[in-house]
C-alpha cells in the first residue's frame, strides 16, 4: 500500500519492467484507498458484480504455486528455470486478481451500499470514491487480457507485450493517472471517516458490520 501512495503523491511509478518482476509480496498494484485495510477478509464470501467472470474466482491458498496448477507430464518437460519463470508470472496473475477482488469488495460492501442506505453525502462519496469504477474496469481489462495468455496452455512464452502495452508510454501515463486520482485523497478520507464514526452511530455501526460480517 506504502509503495503506491508514495507513487501517487511523489512522482513516476517504477518502470513496466521492475512492474513485471516484481513480487507479489511488495503489493505494489493495490491502489490506496481508506477503506481497502481489513478488506482482505471479504474475499471468500463478497457478492458478485456485473464485471466479468472474475467475481466469483476463488484464490484457495493451496494452488498459490503454478506446479500446483499443471500436470506432472508438462513439469516433466521443462527445466527448472522455466518453471521459476511460470511461477513468477503467476504471481503477475495472482497479485493482480487479488487486487481486483479487493477493488469490487469496496464496491460491493462499501460504495453500493453507503449510496443505497445514504450513509454519505454525493460529495462525501466522491471524496472517498473518486472514479472507483474507472479503476476497477482499468484492473479488470488488464486481467482479462492476461487470461486470454491462458487460454491455449498453462505455459506462457511470454507476458511482457501485455504488460508493456498497458504501463509503458501514454497508456501508462493514464493507467498511472486513474489510480492516482483514486488514491490521493487519503488524508482527507481518513479524516472523515474518523469525524463521521464519532458523530453518526448508525455510521459506526454499518462499519463495525461491513467489517466483520460482509
Amino acid at each position: 500500500h506504502h509503495h503506491l501512495h508514495q507513487a501517487c503523491l511523489q512522482g513516476p511509478w517504477k518502470t513496466p519492467h521492475h512492474l513485471i518482476h516484481q513480487r507479489v509480496d511488495e503489493g505494489a498494484w493495490i491502489p490506496q484507498n481508506p477503506l481497502i485495510y481489513g478488506v482482505e477478509s471479504f474475499l471468500q464470501q463478497h457478492p458478485d458484480d456485473d464485471l466479468g467472470r472474475l467475481s466469483d474466482m476463488e484464490l484457495e491458498p493451496e494452488l498459490h504455486t503454478w506446479q500446483q496448477t499443471v500436470g506432472r507430464d508438462i513439469l516433466s518437460q521443462l527445466e527448472q528455470r522455466e518453471i521459476d519463470r511460470q511461477e513468477v508470472i503467476n504471481e503477475l496473475f495472482l497479485t493482480e486478481s487479488s487486487h481486483l477482488r479487493i477493488l469490487r469488495v469496496l464496491d460491493q460492501i462499501f460504495y453500493q451500499r453507503m449510496k443505497k442506505e445514504n450513509f454519505l453525502s454525493r460529495d462525501e462519496l466522491t471524496l472517498l470514491f473518486p472514479n472507483l469504477r474507472e479503476v476497477i474496469e482499468a484492473h479488470n481489462s488488464l486481467l482479462e487480457s492476461m487470461w486470454t495468455l491462458r487460454e491455449d496452455s498453462p505455459v506462457l512464452k511470454e507476458i511482457g507485450d501485455i504488460m508493456l502495452a498497458r504501463f509503458d508510454d501514454i497508456a501508462g501515463q493514464e493507467f498511472q493517472q486513474v489510480v492516482a486520482n483514486f488514491c490521493c485523497n487519503q488524508s482527507l478520507s481518513l479524516e472523515m471517516i474518523r469525524q463521521k464514526q464519532k458523530r453518526d452511530q448508525r455510521f459506526q455501526i454499518f462499519m463495525q458490520d461491513a467489517e466483520s460480517n460482509p
